[in-house]
């Protein structure tokens, strides 16, 4: 369905609403939709640092399926 599409259906039944509105309505209806059916993958690089435990993440991060450590000899190892 395009994104008129959409916006007719919604002002069927909402008609008071402005077309904006409708659009920011239903980018938030389709943000909620890709988290809570965690449809979006995304792999992501940082450094680390000696002696350091705690690493500031994305707030769009969800979950961390796997993390994969390369040392300074380029080994990489799965923690």
């Amino acid at each position: 369905m395009k994104l008129q599409q959409m916006i007719d259906q919604v002002k069927k039944h909402h008609p008071e609403l402005g077309t904006n509105e409708i659009i920011h309505l239903l980018n938030q209806a389709s943000d909620e939709f890709s988290q809570r059916t965690l449809v979006l993958d995304e792999a992501t690089q940082f450094d680390t640092v000696a002696d350091q435990r705690f690493y500031g993440l994305k707030d769009e991060i969800l979950e961390i399926k796997s993390v994969d450590f390369k040392n300074e000899d380029g080994d990489t190892y799965e923690i």
